[in-house]
């Protein structure tokens, strides 16, 4: 899933992808980010929660 989110005044806008994997986000949110800027290197991550109770990575970057 990619999202696009943008400021118009600043005519900024950052994309957004899940990162799928196991366990990303559970002890140490630093897998996450490690996994996020192999895959966009200008990217930052976040870890947000999902209705099933868990978290999952999502990947913020330039589009």
């Amino acid at each position: 899933m990619t999202g696009v989110v943008g400021d118009v005044n600043q005519r900024k806008r950052k994309c957004w992808e899940e990162i799928k994997g196991k366990d990303l986000c559970n002890l140490f949110r630093n897998e996450c980010l490690s996994m996020c800027i192999k895959k966009h290197p200008k990217g930052g991550s976040t870890c947000v929660p999902t209705p099933q109770g868990g978290k999952k990575c999502l990947c913020g970057y330039p589009c």
